[in-house]
């Protein structure tokens, strides 16, 4: 019996540890991931509220800009000033909208863009040359909602735009992703009127939605963002 409980006991204190040291595994994954859990859902209701911000936002500035230039061409051409109209509600239409999705494909994207860009290209007129290629091949991926329309908007408010010194915005896809480059004529800090969405409202949502990280490179000479693209909708 002694003989016994000499060969058992040292067995039984080794599946007694074992097991501790598997409930204990098991107990701590469980805090981990309800930690990841509810980090994922306080980032979640953070990006709901920017998204509802991006939604209420009407740039008081684009408005105003967009609202004179329709004045301007209704006399000289009603056509022309009936489609800029439509352009514009469109424009806002979608910011009213979109701010509950989060994300688009990117031929819905490149559509809203291109109504953007009409409203811009009639306000600057020769001041604003944007060349787009993107591979039809990935108009069924997903973006991150008016991401395009963000970055253009963001580079028309820093940079020169003028008859001397046009801005000319590249758009153009590679792999899985869009890029959205420029060369920098930055406008006096004085003269910019820079809300609170920007870039890292962006950075943000691409890194929720894509779970991947927006690429900025500022040079010198050239300010270029590069945003991921998912093949899946995100479930959001």
């Amino acid at each position: 019996n002694q003989k016994s409980v000499l060969t058992t006991g040292p067995i039984s204190l080794i599946l007694v540890i074992t097991m501790t040291g598997v409930y204990e595994a098991i107990y701590f994954f469980m805090l981990y991931r309800k930690a990841e859990l509810d980090k994922e859902r306080l980032l979640r209701s953070q990006i709901e509220s920017q998204l509802n911000g991006l939604r209420k936002q009407v740039d008081p500035h684009f408005l105003f800009n967009s609202l004179n230039t329709l004045i301007t061409i209704i006399p000289e051409n009603p056509v022309a000033a009936q489609e800029f109209t439509q352009r514009l509600s469109s424009t806002y239409r979608r910011l009213l909208e979109w701010g509950h999705v989060g994300r688009a494909t990117i031929e819905q994207e490149l559509e809203a863009l291109d109504d953007y860009l009409h409203l811009l290209e009639v306000r600057f007129e020769q001041r604003l040359r944007v060349d787009i290629r993107v591979d039809p091949s990935l108009l069924d991926y997903f973006i991150a909602a008016l991401a395009l329309q963000q970055l253009v908007e963001n580079a028309v408010k820093h940079n020169e735009a003028s008859a001397r010194h046009p801005l000319v915005i590249e758009i153009y896809s590679a792999e899985k992703s869009i890029t959205v480059t420029n060369l920098k004529r930055l406008k006096p800090r004085v003269e910019i009127d820079s809300t609170r969405f920007g870039l890292e409202n962006l950075r943000d949502r691409v890194r929720f939605l894509n779970k991947q990280e927006l690429i900025v490179v500022d040079t010198e000479e050239r300010f270029t963002v590069t945003v991921p693209l998912l093949e899946v909708a995100p479930d959001f």
